[in-house]
């Protein structure tokens, strides 16, 4: 309800100050508008801010990782995939809700197969959260920290000329520019860095979590088995997102130097 109200909200607002920029005659466009901003990037942010705030319930990975310490030892498997963590439950609400807004809007609008499925995964590994109470501190980085990104390249969607405004990157060359430039740079940092490290220590807990006999995994094998599924699914779409960003900036670069 409160990311299609601030999509209807938005709708109104950018209606009344149509007058600002020619293309917002449209309301195809308008629309285009209110949907990426109302929806995709609040959203995005919205659980960025979320994660980012709770990102003290995976210092442990960050410490592992950056200092070197012995701070996610295997014996704390279950305590780090079972464990309840409020900021977490929290922040999957939120992504989960958005989600299903999302999910909507990528049938209505056609964006795609991959989109529909990327959702479809995202909220599996959402609801094995909420539901089962699996994963709670991997959540705040896969949820929260890593839609930093996304947050970026929903805003730089609408300039897509298929999925955005037609004639919006010509109308504001520069803020296209320079929201592309955030993107790739905040990409590679989430997504090609701290993605693969966070997906290893997940997977390997899992895994660790499903070879042993403890009352607690045998209760859970299935949300376990769908999370990590989702994991790699996910994890190959990055790899697909990142070929997709490497095409696209080699055909913008070579249009800006023709």
């Amino acid at each position: 309800c409160v990311f299609t109200g601030l999509e209807f909200f938005l709708r109104y607002f950018i209606n009344a100050n149509k007058h600002v920029l020619p293309l917002l005659e449209d309301e195809t466009n308008r629309q285009i508008l209110a949907r990426h901003l109302g929806t995709d990037v609040v959203g995005c942010f919205w659980v960025a801010y979320l994660g980012w705030n709770a990102r003290h319930v995976c210092q442990d990975m960050t410490d592992r990782v950056l200092k070197r310490t012995n701070s996610m030892p295997d014996a704390g498997h279950e305590q780090r995939i079972f464990t309840y963590q409020p900021e977490a439950f929290r922040l999957l609400n939120v992504f989960f809700a958005y989600q299903i807004k999302n999910m909507f809007d990528c049938i209505v609008w056609g964006d795609g197969p991959e989109y529909v499925f990327h959702h479809f995964m995202s909220m599996a590994a959402a609801y094995s959260g909420l539901g089962c109470g699996v994963g709670h501190f991997y959540a705040i980085f896969f949820m929260g920290v890593s839609e930093i990104s996304t947050g970026i390249l929903c805003f730089l969607a609408n300039f897509d000329p298929d999925h955005g405004v037609p004639g919006l990157a010509e109308a504001l060359p520069a803020t296209k520019m320079v929201n592309a430039g955030l993107f790739v740079f905040f990409f590679i940092i989430c997504r090609v860095i701290m993605w693969p490290i966070a997906t290893y220590f997940c997977a390997r807990d899992i895994t660790m979590c499903l070879n042993g006999e403890s009352a607690l995994a045998k209760k859970n094998k299935f949300p376990l088995h769908a999370v990590r599924c989702a994991l790699v699914a996910l994890s190959v779409l990055q790899l697909v997102f990142l070929a997709q960003i490497v095409i696209i900036g080699r055909q913008e670069l070579a249009a800006m130097s023709a």
